[in-house]
Order: structure tokens, then C-alpha cells, then sequence
């Protein structure tokens, strides 16, 4: 191997050492230490030995006064040449940016020297979160991030040390700050400051401040959307997880065992195989949606980019699914099981329209209580979630929690529902009144999911939470933000699950 490859290979033996370390956030053990060191000597020899040959080989190569002066410049093209594409190599090896290198005529062995300052500077102790003394710069991330919370009013739920007197700091301020090493830094405007971070490649590096503050933010805000999410179809609907994006073919609703039969004396007891039937396939996909800060939101200020965009995409991808799912009912697809509408007269789960009231109730709950299981046999389901539109509310609260009701002949008698409310889940949704715009609003009860499931909802490998993920692009001069959540919707089974048709509700702030 020549001298210099072989010192190459050094150099990039030295880094992974440094970048296993750093990828696992932790400090250099005494074992790699002493790698990194031995390492670092053989560096310094093979240097030597590549300068001596370097000088004896310019002795050798001296052109003569006789040489041509185009041949002459003919080499020293192809040297140039040589010289960028080698500095070019090793720095994109690196993550290092050629171009400063390339204009200030720096030799390939001045560039390979700033290589090894770098690497000599991740050599000392790596700065992690989990460490118990923290360094600056993890807690000034701390104190910023919450900071820009809190100057918005988005909940931070114990601040870190500092974060109230960070509460007025601009982004240009913040970002200055984490600059510190820039000279002049303090009396840069906002676009000098952020086309400095842009040359500095700040964006793009994984360690750098400035952006980690952004990811902390971002993060934050993305998490109290994900809590404040105005769903309810987690209450009532199956939680399912999917390994990958493949139509899922493992799930079954099984069959019915046979009743036991008496057994005479002597007698031998009867084989039975109970029937298991396939269930709908079941499938993911994937939602999601971009968002960005500019270098003009930079510059002016706008810390609601960071603030607040983040949770209010996190709410909207949980509101996604549940849109997806009531969309799921309003369809009344036909279902896998027999082709037919999921609701239906020949289901036995669709009631005629009326409001909620003592008899719609009861004829709810005697539909799903009469409902048969595939080999005919009950299944006793009961009601537990009765899922409304905006309207009905003090009509659902006055039938399950008054304890009388109005007789034919205008006479007061016992509620029968009354105790029966006690297990029952109301669930109020708004999507039922906007989906059903200025038609009848339908209604529904779900039986209790140890009975008969209905609908179920899979996430790729339980992930509930959309996925964030930031890069800086470099065309538009902006941060990205990606936002996804992969789930899908399937309809298991319409025997959990009844519709009462409902009457159209207006707005009386329309009329």
C-alpha cells in the first residue's frame, strides 16, 4: 500500500473510533484512547515520510530552462486538477465542505492536517443528554426551546433553568449566540447571520446548536398537538398494529364452539371442530403533509413557524385518522363477509331516523343484543359507547341519567335506562355534523369490544404518533419539516356496531 493511502486509512480508522463513540453518546473508553493515540503517531510518521519522498521528488522534477512553457503550463493544469479532486474527495469523505479549501489554493496536506485538528476535537469527551454533568450547550437548548414555547403560551410543563429569562429572545439573538466563535457575530443583522450559518453548513450538521434548538422546539410543540388532539375514535375502535404495508392475512374471526352433549354411561363424546372465518383484509398507508420556515420567517421573527406549526400538523395528522374513521361508517361499504352494505336490514343493524330518546335507545340496544354470531348463535352483545353528532347531547344525558320518563298517559315511571346508563360510554363527535352537512346525522352504538368488534384501526408497528423529521434545503434557502403517520381503517364486523338514520340538525345561529 503506498504511504499515502496507508496514512488515509489511518485517518479514517481514527474517525470511525470517534463516530462509534459519538453515535452511541458517550466518551472515548481508555481502550480507545489509546487506539486513537497509536494511531495518531503512526499519522505523524507516515506524514514525515510522505514530505521527505515529496521534496525529493520536486528535486527530480525541476523543469529545465530548455522545457517547453505550454508543456510547462500543460502540468501545471494537471496538477491543479489533481490538487481539487483529491481535496474534493477527502473533505466529502469527511462531511467538509471543499470549496473554501479549494479557492485559498490549500495543499491536499494542509487539508488532510485541518482533517486531523477536526478529529483531534471529537477526540475529547463527547457531550451527551444522558451524561449527569451536562454541557453548555445541551443546556442552553434546553432553555431556548422552552423559552420559545412560553413565548407563544404553549404549555411547558417544568421549564428548564433559564428558559424564563430566554422568554424576549429573538431567533436572531439565539442564533447569534450559539455563533459565538464567529467574529463580528454580535453586529451581524438576521440575513448576514443566517447566509453565515448557511456557508458554515450549520444546517447540516447534526451537532450544531442552532438547529438542535429548532428540533428540541419543533419536537415540543409536535408532542403537545399530539395530546390535545380533539379525537374519540380511540374510546370505542380496536387498536390494531400491522409489522409492514402488506394486506395482513393472519386475522380470523373464529367459529363457535358446539354445546357440550350429555354423555351416557359408557358412551364416547362426539368429535367437533369448530370453523374459523377469515376477517376483511387489513392494509396501511401512509398521510402527510410538508411545512417550512424561510429565510424571510428567520428574519423577521416569525417564531410561530416554530412554535406552533409543529403541534398544529401533529393535531391535524391524529384528526386525519380520526376524520377516516367516521368517514369509515358514512360510507356503508360492503363488507367482505357477504358482499353486503354495512348497515343494513339484512344485518340487522340500521334503525329508522329519529332523535335519541327512551325508545330509540332501547331499539339500539335490542338490535345488538338479537345479533348471531356466524353459525347462528347468540352472542350477547351489549351496548357500550353510543357515539352522537353536536345536538343530541341533552338528549342522550336525559334519557341515561333521568330517573323517570313520561308515560302515555302523561304519568311519571321508573327509567329503566337509568341504571343501564351507568355502562354506557357517551361520545360526542363533531366529524358525524360536518360530514353530514344538511342531511339527517346518523348515530351509532358500538358494543362493548370483548362481545363483537367493529372497527378496527392499525398503525405500523403500534407507532401512534406521526413522525417528524427536519433537512434544510438549500434551493428554497428554508427549513423542512416532514409530518407522516402510516395507519389504515378496516371494518371488521357489523354484528358490534348499529345506525340509527338521526334527523338533520341545523345551526341556530344560522337561522
Amino acid at each position: 500500500m503506498k504511504l499515502k493511502e496507508l496514512r488515509d486509512s489511518k485517518i479514517l480508522e481514527q474517525k470511525a473510533i470517534t463516530d462509534k463513540a459519538k453515535t452511541q453518546h458517550r466518551d472515548l473508553t481508555a481502550e480507545e484512547t489509546a487506539h486513537f493515540d497509536a494511531l495518531q503517531r503512526e499519522i505523524d510518521d507516515l506524514n514525515t515520510q510522505i514530505e521527505a519522498m515529496e521534496a525529493e521528488n520536486r528535486g527530480a522534477n525541476e523543469p529545465t530552462q530548455t522545457e517547453d512553457p505550454a508543456q510547462a503550463a500543460q502540468r501545471a493544469i494537471a496538477a491543479e486538477r489533481q490538487r481539487t479532486a483529491e481535496i474534493t474527495d477527502l473533505c466529502r469523505t469527511f462531511n467538509m465542505d471543499p470549496s473554501a479549501y479549494i479557492r485559498s489554493g490549500a495543499s491536499i496536506d494542509q487539508v488532510r492536517k485541518q482533517v486531523m485538528d477536526e478529529l483531534a476535537k471529537q477526540h475529547a469527551p463527547v457531550s451527551t443528554g444522558v451524561q449527569v454533568s451536562r454541557d453548555e450547550n445541551d443546556k442552553f437548548i434546553d432553555a431556548a426551546s422552552d423559552a420559545l414555547l412560553m413565548s407563544r403560551s404553549i404549555p411547558v410543563d417544568k421549564p428548564a433553568a433559564g428558559a424564563d429569562e430566554l422568554r424576549g429572545a429573538t431567533l436572531r439573538s439565539i442564533a447569534a449566540h450559539t455563533m459565538r466563535d464567529v467574529k463580528g457575530v454580535e453586529f451581524m443583522d438576521a440575513g448576514s447571520l443566517f447566509d453565515e450559518m448557511v456557508q458554515r453548513r450549520d444546517f447540516a450538521n447534526p451537532v450544531s446548536v442552532f438547529p438542535a434548538i429548532l428540533d428540541a422546539t419543533a419536537n415540543k410543540s409536535y408532542v403537545q398537538g399530539y395530546k390535545t388532539a380533539a379525537t374519540t375514535y380511540q374510546l370505542w375502535a380496536t387498536i390494531g398494529e400491522l409489522s409492514d404495508f402488506k394486506e395482513s392475512r393472519s386475522e380470523y374471526i373464529p367459529g363457535s364452539a358446539a354445546e357440550l352433549e350429555l354423555i351416557p354411561e359408557g358412551g364416547e363424546m362426539t368429535a367437533d371442530t369448530p370453523k374459523d372465518y377469515v376477517r376483511p383484509k387489513r392494509h396501511l398507508e401512509t398521510y402527510g403533509r410538508r411545512f417550512a420556515m424561510s429565510r424571510q420567517a428567520f428574519i423577521d421573527d416569525d417564531i410561530g413557524y416554530i412554535t406552533t406549526l409543529p403541534m398544529r400538523y401533529s393535531k391535524a395528522a391524529m384528526e386525519t385518522v380520526n376524520k377516516k374513521v367516521y368517514a369509515a361508517l358514512f360510507a356503508n361499504a360492503k363488507i367482505a363477509e357477504d358482499g353486503k352494505a354495512l348497515f343494513g336490514k339484512d344485518h340487522g343493524n340500521l334503525l329508522t331516523g329519529a332523535k335519541p330518546t327512551y325508545d330509540s335507545i332501547n331499539d339500539m340496544i335490542l338490535a345488538m343484543g338479537m345479533q348471531t354470531d356466524l353459525d347462528g348463535k347468540p352472542i350477547n352483545n351489549k351496548l357500550r359507547y353510543l357515539i352522537y353528532p353536536v345536538g343530541f347531547g341533552a338528549d342522550v344525558y336525559s334519557v341515561l341519567h333521568s330517573t323517570s320518563i313520561n308515560t302515555e298517559g302523561n304519568t311519571q315511571a321508573a327509567n329503566p335506562l337509568y341504571e343501564m346508563g351507568r355502562q354506557i360510554v357517551p361520545i360526542e363527535e363533531q366529524a358525524l355534523n360536518t360530514m353530514a352537512g344538511t342531511k339527517a346525522v346518523p348515530w351509532f352504538g358500538v358494543a362493548d369490544p370483548t362481545c363483537s368488534k367493529s372497527v378496527e384501526v392499525d398503525f405500523l408497528r403500534g407507532r401512534r404518533r406521526p413522525t417528524m423529521v427536519r433537512e434544510f434545503d438549500n434551493k428554497t434557502l428554508s427549513y423542512q419539516w416532514y409530518i407522516f403517520l402510516d395507519f389504515g381503517v378496516s371494518v371488521l364486523d357489523y354484528r358490534g356496531i348499529v345506525e340509527n338514520a338521526g334527523v338533520a340538525i341545523s345551526n341556530p345561529g344560522r337561522a
